[in-house]
């Protein structure tokens, strides 16, 4: 049934989790990669994200995103769907906005 709640509950991760008992079991409440709205939750955060670096929303729609200098010239171009991106470019101001991307999503190459 749309909108109601289904909780999910795993067992704890190899290693456990500090302060909890090994035997415990855990209510999963937030997104879970592979869950059906994984991708709604991740866009919204991929996207703040790259807004921060600098990259902008390309006009051909949200998963095509360009990166310019300071001088208004092409720096960069990335390709996003779901969780998955493809991006070219160079120069420092490419360089930054990835390695800001990397420090949030480390699977960016």
């Amino acid at each position: 049934m749309a909108g109601k709640y289904h909780p999910l509950f795993a067992k704890q991760p190899g290693g456990g989790i500090p302060g909890v008992p090994v035997d415990a079991v855990i209510e999963v409440v937030g997104n879970v990669y592979e869950q059906n709205d994984a991708p709604l939750a991740w866009y919204p955060a991929f996207d703040a994200a790259a807004s921060v670096a600098g990259w902008e929303r390309g006009k051909f729609g949200s998963c095509f995103y360009v990166l310019r200098d300071s001088h208004g010239r092409l720096a960069g171009v990335m390709g996003v769907h779901v969780d998955d991106t493809a991006v070219g470019g160079h120069g420092e101001v490419f360089s930054k906005a990835i390695a800001h991307l990397k420090s949030r999503f480390p699977y960016i190459p």
